[in-house]
């Protein structure tokens, strides 16, 4: 059974790396920046095919040089997987690292004149179909794997969907005033091309937010959000692999308010330059629930949907953090 979780302070629940007072500039926006203009000319220069090793071979120079300082895995990792080595661990640690900076490489591509075509495989556009001649909306839950967020953005809009996608100030690249001016639009404009439409959240103005998101439901619109505990009202974990994974309900909540279909979407690399897009099944939960309720048993549905893909691909999921 899930569990809801609700901190001290009512309202809108923005997750525990933000900070509402937001610095001008930061330490770490100069390192962003820094590696920003180091993997430009490579981005640009090389063929898409050697990021992957480029990105590897930083990772790897990276850690012998920091040595023990290198960034750790979440506790969760090993927890998840109890059988495996500690090899097995410290290498899912590694290629988060590679897999962060090999998108950059690819935003920083895209950015370019000449751009960048992924090979995206997308599967399951029938559940999306069937969603749409319901004539009721769909939400869908984006899974929080490195590439998902361009990737599927990219291949629902190359197969014809126009998609809205409710975002949080920060998104990018910085959480900083400098980092949302400078840093930030790289990678807010590529994703942009591929979207009906970016609703930011209004923190000082929720109610107006939910509005502009239902409206974009109205005559059968598609949004999508993140899966992820950055922005709620509510926060809801259910159990996964050795632990519980914690999420925003706003998902679910605004499903169940517009009566629009809840559909988890997965998006990878399946290995060597081919992605992999799934579009899941929708989210079967008995919509004669109340809201709260709706929103607990759709969390624990939507991580029963996830799990096997960050079981296969451990690497590539962000969210070891919130488990």
């Amino acid at each position: 059974m899930s569990r809801a979780l609700r901190g001290p302070v009512a309202g809108v629940h923005s997750g525990p790396g933000h900070d509402r007072a937001r610095r001008s500039v930061a330490a770490s926006d100069v390192v962003m920046s820094l590696s920003l203009l180091g993997l430009w000319p490579l981005a640009w220069c090389l063929p898409s095919g050697a990021w992957p090793l480029v990105s590897h071979s930083i990772t790897r120079a990276k850690a012998a040089f920091l040595r023990s300082r290198f960034p750790a895995p979440a506790p969760a990792v090993e927890a998840a997987f109890p059988q495996q080595p500690a090899e097995f661990v410290q290498r899912i640690g590694r290629e988060l690292d590679a897999n962060r900076r090999e998108l950059r490489m690819q935003i920083l591509r895209k950015n370019a004149p000449w751009g960048w075509t992924p090979d995206i495989q997308l599967e399951g556009t029938r559940y999306l179909q069937d969603a749409l001649q319901a004539h009721c909306g769909v939400v869908l839950w984006v899974s929080h794997f490195v590439f998902c967020g361009l990737i599927a953005k990219i291949a629902l809009h190359d197969a014809g969907y126009a998609v809205t996608h409710l975002s949080r100030p920060e998104h990018g690249f910085s959480k900083t005033k400098f980092g949302i001016r400078v840093l930030n639009p790289l990678r807010c404009s590529v994703e942009d091309r591929n979207l009906a439409g970016r609703i930011v959240i209004d923190r000082s103005n929720m109610h107006a937010t939910m509005r502009r998101v239902q409206q974009a439901l109205e005559g059968n619109g598609i949004v999508s959000i993140t899966a992820g505990a950055w922005e709620a009202r509510q926060i809801v974990s259910a159990p996964m692999f050795a632990g519980r994974l914690s999420l925003a309900t706003g998902a679910p909540a605004l499903a169940w308010s517009c009566g629009a279909a809840l559909i988890p979407v997965h998006g990878v690399r399946q290995g060597g330059r081919r992605f992999r897009v799934v579009v899941d099944k929708p989210l079967s939960v008995d919509r004669s629930l109340a809201k709260h309720a709706f929103a607990d048993a759709a969390v624990s549905a939507y991580v029963e949907s996830l799990q096997p893909f960050v079981a296969r691909y451990p690497g590539q999921w962000r969210g070891w953090g919130s488990l």
